[in-house]
């Protein structure tokens, strides 16, 4: 039992090892990802993640944390903004 333990253990970290990072666009208020000249991109860096928790005072839907296998970039409507941001031990 003790040897299945560490050998799912091992294969676990394997795989997470060999996961390829993936990047997820996330729309804020309806800018367009596609339209790249259009809109103001904000990437989160997974050396040093972060929760944008809201823009313009207006709080966004769903919490995405970036980590190293799963990284979020959000588009944004050009412009003065300011972003709630949080801190991700």
């Amino acid at each position: 039992m003790r040897f299945r333990l560490v050998a799912l253990s091992a294969l676990t970290f394997v795989l997470q090892a060999c996961v390829a990072l993936s990047r997820v666009v996330v729309p804020v208020e309806g800018a367009d990802p596609a339209n790249s000249s259009a809109v103001a991109r904000v990437d989160i860096d997974t050396d040093h993640p972060a929760l944008l928790r809201a823009v313009d005072k207006k709080p966004l839907p769903g919490v995405q944390v970036s980590s190293r296998a799963r990284a979020f970039s959000y588009v944004l409507h050009p412009g003065e903004r300011v972003l709630w941001l949080s801190d991700v031990p």
